[in-house]
């Protein structure tokens, strides 16, 4: 085999030398996000993290089926997103729908972490059972002893409102039911719910960051008649429960739309009160657990 030329080798090298010069730009835009238009002008893109710890749970973006969540797979992150809003979707044949829009923004990461509420609550009435009766329970009932109720009742006949002292102006809202859970606050004035972001600025959750420039504080529910009693869903600082007139809802903090609103139980007067991961409701002489949160 001849070697080739020099006319032949110079003309391989610049022809070489050409295309990587004109196509490397290109790889670079690519990596760092960004895609032409169809007016061949440069757009940056965004990317989207959902996570949901629930195994066998749908997710869909913009009403398309992107994943499934599995034991070891709860991780959906999608990148090379235009810029924009985008619908989330959740669904489960354990769990309540979910739904949320979503801003993808140039050059970031939207993460997501769906609030999913059991289908079946799993609420079951405290009854005690007899000193010569066994300790039997149903699907409906859940039997206790003497001792047992005692500490129970007692969670009830501790007070609902926590008042502390107003670290904003008196023009402000007074920050009543003040709890504290990682770097969320809460509490209610009245018929409203406040939660706000006490952390540091640079890892403010995106909810409270629904204008220009991020609001520490946010009204998060608005109930038709007076808060009785608030707390965190358990194993969650985003998500509270709420009981206020006739029911028992369990409510995100996120108030972008759609906020997701839950009804736990519906009565008359119900109060509840939280010991550990355990929700214990009191509607009058009703005494109950819901198991499954």
């Amino acid at each position: 085999m001849k070697p080739l030329t020099l006319n032949k080798r110079a003309i391989y090298f610049y022809s070489f030398s050409l295309f990587f010069i004109i196509v490397i730009p290109f790889i670079i835009i690519y990596s760092l996000g960004y895609r032409f238009t169809k007016d061949y002008s440069l757009s940056e893109r965004g990317g989207i993290y959902v996570y949901v710890p629930e195994s066998g749970t749908d997710i869909y973006i913009n009403d398309e089926f992107k994943k499934t969540t599995g034991i070891f797979q709860h991780e959906l992150f999608l990148q090379n997103l235009k810029p924009g809003q985008s619908t989330v979707s959740v669904s489960s044949l354990l769990f309540q729908p979910w739904q949320k829009i979503i801003l993808i923004k140039e050059k970031e990461v939207s993460p997501v972490f769906p609030f999913l509420v059991p289908k079946d609550l799993g609420l079951r009435e405290i009854v005690v059972a007899t000193s010569t009766g066994a300790l039997t329970s149903t699907s409906t009932s859940l039997a206790i002893n003497v001792s047992e109720q005692k500490v129970i009742l007692a969670l009830f006949k501790e007070p609902a409102i926590v008042v502390q002292k107003q670290i904003k102006p008196a023009t402000t809202t007074p920050e009543i039911f003040a709890i504290t859970k990682k770097k969320i606050k809460i509490w209610s004035d009245g018929n409203k719910v406040f939660a706000k972001y006490i952390g540091e600025e640079d890892r403010t959750p995106p909810y409270f960051c629904l204008k220009t420039v991020c609001d520490p504080i946010l009204e998060i529910f608005n109930a038709k008649s007076p808060v009785r009693h608030m707390d965190f869903y358990p194993s969650r600082d985003d998500a509270i429960i709420v009981s206020a007139g006739d029911t028992m809802s369990a409510l995100e903090i996120d108030v972008r739309l759609p906020q997701n609103i839950f009804t736990l139980y519906k009565g008359k007067k119900p109060d509840f009160r939280i010991s550990g991961n355990k929700v214990y409701v009191k509607d009058g002489d009703f005494v109950g657990q819901i198991s499954e949160i």
